[in-house]
């Protein structure tokens, strides 16, 4: 959303990200106070585009919510104005027909630009009912039945990435060591993991599902390596966990349920 209001903040951010993660080598000593630069650059980015930035989020309003840029919450909202946040997508109020697939970062959150997650809902015969990007999915009509949901997650660091990063090397005149480059997405680390023994991580996160009491979860699998049901008071709920560790390819994850009602 910030980039659709400030074109050109993308670059601005990758170059904050650089810094914040090679600050080190940049300052020739390791010591505390590590954000110290990026923060000082972010300020003063921001107090120049601020009245840009107004200016656009005023005109560009009515977009930005359907596109549900923003979201608010309040416990304690008057039903009419619980109306107007669920008229305009600002609410993240569960509502029970629909299923909301998000996903919490584990490792290197500077991937997550470069990850493309699309979500297919099959029928029993196979048929496509709804293809689409996002985390939340319509299944309010949805008539009785078996469903396959297919949650794909494609990650694609493209060279003209690197080269931007490389060539920010030779603008601070720095070498980055593998720490620098595993947290700025251009290559995967190998971490010794307590379940897992020593893995090589890259882009990973852990992911919520909350599905209304209508579908009940009969089965999941595919790319994971953890995955856990819960049950809270107003929906069911599954939890998985699943990382890529190569770049250009394609994981996914496919959920098996039932919708009775």
């Amino acid at each position: 959303m910030m980039e659709k209001l400030l074109p050109g903040l993308q670059q601005k951010i990758r170059e904050w990200q650089f810094l914040n993660a090679s600050v080190d080598i940049i300052r020739g000593e390791v010591r505390g106070n590590k954000k110290e630069e990026y923060i000082k650059e972010v300020k003063t980015y921001f107090d120049q585009q601020k009245i840009t930035l107004f200016k656009n989020l005023v005109n560009n309003f009515s977009q930005i919510t359907k596109d549900q840029g923003i979201n608010i919450w309040l416990s304690n909202a008057q039903t009419g104005l619980n109306d107007v946040l669920k008229k305009y997508n600002l609410s993240n109020d569960f509502s029970t027909g629909k299923i909301y697939a998000r996903d919490t970062n584990v490792s290197f959150d500077k991937v997550d630009a470069f990850v493309k997650k699309s979500l297919e809902l099959t029928d029993s015969a196979g048929k496509v009912v709804f293809e689409q990007e996002g985390d939340i999915l319509s299944v309010a009509e949805l008539p009785q039945g078996d469903y396959n949901l297919k949650i794909t997650y494609e990650l694609n660091v493209p060279a003209s990435y690197m080269d931007f990063i490389h060539d920010l090397e030779k603008k601070y005149d720095i070498t980055l060591t593998d720490r620098e480059k595993s947290i700025l997405a251009l290559q995967s680390m190998m971490y010794k993991d307590p379940k897992r023994g020593e893995v090589r991580k890259w882009r990973e996160s852990k992911s919520t599902i909350y599905f209304p009491q209508s579908i009940s979860i009969d089965q999941v699998k595919g790319d994971m390596f953890y995955q856990e049901k819960f049950y809270p008071p107003f929906a069911n709920g599954l939890f998985y966990q699943m990382g890529i560790n190569t770049n250009n390819t394609s994981k996914s994850i496919t959920i098996k349920f039932h919708k009775s009602w």
